[in-house]
């Protein structure tokens, strides 16, 4: 059998029962069996009723059974937000009905009791006075059990809809619900309850006096104080159980939110059927919602971000991998055209073959360098050799410019050949063809006297080395410099996008590529500051370099030989 576990809690049980009984000895004055046959009549009719009292409530109303008295699983399978927002209605609605019900009953229950006092009582009070004297007995005890069943009915389904949310998660629900609106209603049925147990409270004590007689004025007053002491127990106990639901709801929330190491729950907290509770609640799950928004939108802003920046970075490659594949692919269509030209000149094709072959080969290990870098990429791995560095540059450049001109030019590489950086060589030989590439193509544009171009070190700590590219052309101020390679993303015509690129990959790979005031009082000295790789290199005292001592070996390519049949 079912059973309503509100109602038969034997706190209020045991407060309405030490109420019940005194009233019932004050105004009617029973014998001892009369006040017995009287209860055996009550309890008779309270047992009769049960097995049908909560059947008829359901049906009356029919969607508590879902939850009242015991919670069915098909709770659990509801997904429909329609249906689940007038499950929520319902259940607020819920202890309202109740306690509504249970007065209804209540009255109707006490019928028998009634007839049973009209029967014993006539004696010696009209029925009029029987039946009022019993209606504000019923209604006083009554008014104190409706108040806190009606609160403890809200407990009961508070429960039930945390039970429902940690299983089926309402909090679409719970967000579209406002609990303000119902507010007002809570606090009236509140009030309703507590003035009933005021009015008739007052109202027994007034007819105390009269029923007591002129004979017994302290027995009269004893019993205004015993009243008077349960009126004001009913009210504070109706009061104290309304405030105690919001402040053990905020106690858990402050519970809740003191939990150390356990992330809140992004689903937020079941809404109570309290409204004052529950806009606290509320509150806090707008908090948590606008918190998990705000992550979820700082999260894809940084994976845009990385978006963003991959595809910068690869369109920095890819325009860097276009820019340097200019110059080995220009000499070998120089080098196609020469073939063409004189196909029966075995000397020119043996020379033109192997640059094809040279062009070739950097093609391709720079390819297959950037395919490894853009899968790992560790620069650790990697180790290159400025001064080979410096030897293909100078090859390339030579392939590349084919006039008197360039035989003037002074290339000079002050590196030893035994310094390693951490640097993928293919990279590194890329760098150092762009930076010779664009000295070259000033010194020879401006027709500079006495052209120059040197590749010198400088070891910074264990750690770190700088490679320094100085010419005496004309120059490159650093507000140029800055504007070109940091500033501008798109220069007019593309000047400069070789030395934007350069800086990038010198970046990529953790070094850093800067402009320097150069010694000449002309000409430009380039910075590029790099790790060096964990190798037994030890630089030398720069000042045992003497003329015929024993240090850092300098290779001079003052004068690249040219075939006649270039010059021509």
């Amino acid at each position: 059998m079912q059973r309503d576990t509100v109602i038969i809690k034997p706190k209020i049980h045991l407060a309405m029962s030490m109420v019940l009984l005194p009233m019932i000895i004050v105004f009617f004055r029973p014998t001892l069996w009369e006040l017995v046959g009287f209860f055996v009549v009550d309890s008779f009719c309270y047992i009769a009723m049960r097995p049908f009292e909560i059947p008829l409530f359901h049906r009356y109303f029919p969607k508590t059974r879902l939850f009242f008295p015991d919670v069915n699983p098909r709770l659990f399978d509801i997904q429909d937000f329609k249906e689940r927002m007038d499950m929520y209605r319902a259940m607020a609605e819920f202890p309202r009905q109740r306690a509504l019900y249970i007065l209804a009953v209540s009255f109707i229950k006490v019928i028998p009791g009634f007839a049973y006092g009209l029967w014993v009582w006539s004696d010696h009070y009209t029925a009029i006075e029987i039946i009022l004297k019993g209606f504000a007995v019923c209604a006083f005890t009554f008014s104190y059990g409706v108040g806190m069943g009606f609160l403890g009915y809200h407990n009961q389904v508070s429960e039930t809809l945390e039970i429902v949310h940690r299983k089926s998660n309402w909090s679409e629900v719970f967000r579209a619900i406002d609990p303000l609106p119902n507010e007002s209603m809570f606090k009236l049925f509140e009030v309703l309850a507590m003035l009933g147990v005021l009015v008739f409270w007052v109202g027994m004590i007034c007819l105390i006096p009269f029923e007591g007689g002129q004979d017994s004025p302290w027995l009269s007053l004893l019993q205004i104080l015993y009243l008077s002491g349960f009126g004001i127990y009913f009210v504070s106990q109706i009061h104290a159980t309304s405030r105690r639901q919001v402040t053990q709801g905020l106690e858990s929330l402050i519970t809740y939110l003191s939990r150390e190491g356990k992330p809140l729950d992004p689903r937020g907290l079941p809404l109570s059927t309290n409204p004052t509770l529950a806009f606290y609640q509320k509150t806090f799950n707008d908090l948590v919602e606008r918190n998990v928004a705000n992550e979820q939108e700082i999260h894809r802003w940084i994976l845009r971000k990385a978006e963003d920046s991959r595809y910068l970075q690869l369109g920095r490659v890819t325009g860097l991998f276009i820019h340097d594949l200019a110059t080995p692919l220009t000499i070998m269509g120089l080098s196609l055209t020469q073939l063409e030209e004189k196909p029966n000149d075995q000397a020119v094709a043996r020379r033109y073959v192997e640059r094809l072959r040279f062009c070739l080969q950097q093609i391709s290990d720079f390819i297959g360098n950037l395919r490894l870098s853009l899968r790992d990429s560790t620069v650790n791995a990697h180790q290159a050799s400025p001064y080979l560095a410096h030897q293909a540059a100078t090859r390339m450049l030579s392939y590349l410019h084919e006039r008197p001109a360039y035989a003037k030019l002074s290339l000079r590489c002050d590196v030893d050949p035994e310094l390693r950086v951490s640097f993928p060589q293919p990279e590194l030989n890329q760098i150092i063809l762009n930076l010779y590439s664009n000295s070259v193509s000033n010194l020879l544009e401006h027709r500079v006297e006495n052209p120059s171009l040197v590749m010198e070190f400088h070891a910074l700590d264990a750690q770190h080395v700088d490679l320094i590219v100085r010419d005496n052309g004309t120059g490159l101020s650093l507000e140029n410099f800055q504007f070109i390679t940091e500033e501008a993303e798109r220069l007019p015509g593309q000047e400069g996008i070789g030395l934007k690129l350069t800086k990038r990959l010198v970046e990529l790979y953790g070094g850093s590529l800067n402009l320097t005031e150069s010694e000449a009082p002309h000409g430009s000295a380039f910075v590029i500051r790099l790790q060096q790789a964990q190798t037994d290199f030890t630089p030398r005292d720069e000042s045992r370099d003497m003329p015929g001592a024993a240090g850092i070996q300098k290779v001079e390519i003052a004068r690249i030989p040219v075939e006649a049949s270039q010059e021509s």
